[in-house]
């Protein structure tokens, strides 16, 4: 099928675009399996398409292949008004309301169904497992601080859809991520460490360290709002990070716990867990990378204080405990 640079390009040059969007296109409506990125590309074409009185040529409500496209677009457009009771707009001005119907009534649809993925707990898909055990954490925390704000069910189901919602938006994220990069996990070996970035971290990290205005329930956490940390391509980043890490700091001063770097003016925390990866049917011992997120409790801020910090040539700073005689310092 298409690569992702592939579909880049084809955009550039109008008629391999036309010509790409065409056979994508003719796959889907003939019931084939494509990446997400390929069935995006091909639904976002198919969304444009206009006769000459104006009126489209597809519905994607009437696209099966489209489900996860119209999920998107639904979903940005209707994220903070799922009843659909405010004005809603997208490029084209103004929506129906018939329109605006169907498309709560699909979102409606859908937080039902994908409720069911994340309430099972026996996936065979290994990111499926990781968004469920996720999700439910929480759709837990959100039930609970429902019970403390003593809140009426109208809004308790509200909160409770947005979560769901939110949690289906992000794994179509993270599961195009992997498709793009053919792989289920990247590894940085290092210092006689190997530390695992998988889909575990990147859908934790997004669920619980971005879009605050969907997470009420969450009062005690740091959220990233640096515009140059792309949270789609996040694995790439860290992966970055760590290789320069290793590459300028001595082995003796890495922390198998965690590290810190400064991005941009923000410090961020980086935590690593123990973890015993399965692969080829033998097992191995590595840290898995668990979060990452900017620091902002003064507590492990005065902690990161008394770390040395290196800027190195990417411009980040590197947090490390410095050697003294051939042993690494207390903080």
């Amino acid at each position: 099928m298409y690569s992702a640079t592939q579909l880049a390009q084809s955009r550039r040059n109008p008629q391999t675009h036309q010509q790409t969007a065409q056979e994508l296109i003719n796959l889907l409506q003939a019931g084939q399996n494509l990446s997400l990125a390929e069935e995006f590309y091909a639904c976002s074409v198919m969304e444009t398409l206009r006769g000459e009185d104006g009126n489209k040529f597809f519905n994607l409500h009437d696209c099966p292949g489209c489900v996860n496209h119209l999920f998107n677009k639904c979903y940005l457009t209707y994220h903070q008004n799922l009843s659909g009771q405010l004005r809603a707009n997208d490029a084209f001005g103004i929506i129906p309301q018939h329109q605006v119907d169907q498309d709560v009534a699909f979102l409606e649809t859908q937080y039902r169904e994908w409720l069911q993925v994340i309430e099972t707990t026996n996936h065979s898909d290994l990111l499926l497992q990781y968004v469920g055990k996720e999700s439910r954490n929480h759709l837990k925390n959100s039930r609970k601080f429902a019970l403390r704000r003593r809140q009426g069910s109208r809004l308790q189901q509200h909160a409770e859809k947005s979560v769901v919602l939110h949690s289906k938006y992000l794994y179509l994220k993270v599961r195009k991520f992997y498709q793009e990069l053919k792989a289920t996990e990247q590894l940085v070996t290092a210092c006689g460490h190997t530390i695992l970035i998988d889909g575990f971290a990147h859908f934790h990290i997004l669920f619980r360290h971005y879009a605050q205005h969907v997470k009420e329930y969450q009062d005690d956490t740091s959220y990233h709002v640096d515009q140059n940390l792309n949270p789609e391509n996040l694995p790439n980043e860290l992966v970055a990070i760590l290789q320069e890490y290793f590459h300028l700091i001595p082995c003796a001063s890495f922390n198998r716990e965690r590290t810190y770097v400064r991005i941009n003016g923000t410090v961020y925390a980086i935590w690593f867990k123990a973890h015993q990866r399965h692969s080829g049917g033998q097992t191995n011992q590595v840290l898995r990378l668990q979060t990452f997120y900017p620091v902002t409790q003064a507590r492990e801020l005065e902690f990161v204080g008394a770390l040395a910090e290196m800027v190195a040539p990417s411009g980040r700073g590197l947090f490390y405990k410095p050697i003294v005689q051939g042993a690494v310092t207390d903080p």
